[in-house]
């Protein structure tokens, strides 16, 4: 084999070598790395069955909801729902609405430790489709036990988002922002 030979044979190997040695590097260094996600809100790592949350309803409700469709879920730990929970429950009604074709698969769903009737009278006129739940603060705090976010949902609320096999797989502070949502959701539904 000559010099020129010998050269052409170690460029194929380096040129073929690279790629493999910068995948390893990635890989074994991935936390290391800063890498940016697209999503706005906080993915829940690892999800939560939804199932075990004990929600009470005044109306029937068909748990195949919770494997037929996205939720956003409201979490609102007050009895009433003062101007900033409004606020927040129209958001979601704008969000569903520009959803367009997807609307239907989104459910939105507001639970409270208890619903006062000013509160009932809101979720069945201004924010009619929204369904209204309750559930015990122990009950809540037992759903969330071991999550970092539990505090911060007992005291003030959250918003979670519940995939169409029922995990609870996102979440947003109570002063989210409308857009990121909406955001978030057009993925979703669109790799759905």
């Amino acid at each position: 084999m000559n010099k020129k030979n010998i050269i052409t044979f170690l460029l194929v190997v380096v040129f073929f070598a690279i790629p493999i040695i910068g995948a390893w590097w990635v890989f074994s260094h991935h936390s290391h790395l800063p890498l940016k996600t697209l999503n706005h809100g906080t993915l829940i790592n690892p999800p939560i069955a939804i199932q075990p949350l004990n929600l009470t309803a005044d109306k029937a409700f068909d748990p195949k909801v919770w494997q037929q469709h996205w939720v956003l879920l409201y979490i609102n730990p007050s009895d009433t729902c003062a101007h900033a929970c409004q606020q927040n429950l129209y958001y979601l009604r704008q969000i569903r609405a520009a959803l367009g074709k997807n609307q239907d698969q989104v459910v939105r769903v507001y639970v409270s430790f208890a619903i006062a009737t000013p509160t009932q009278d809101l979720l069945n006129k201004a924010f009619a489709g929204t369904k209204g739940f309750t559930i015990t603060p122990t009950e809540l705090a037992r759903f969330l036990k071991g999550q970092d976010f539990s505090a911060a949902t007992l005291k003030d609320g959250q918003l979670l988002i519940v995939d169409p096999n029922g995990w609870v797989m996102m979440r947003y502070p109570v002063d989210f922002k409308a857009k990121d949502v909406l955001d978030d959701m057009n993925r979703l539904l669109s790799v759905n």
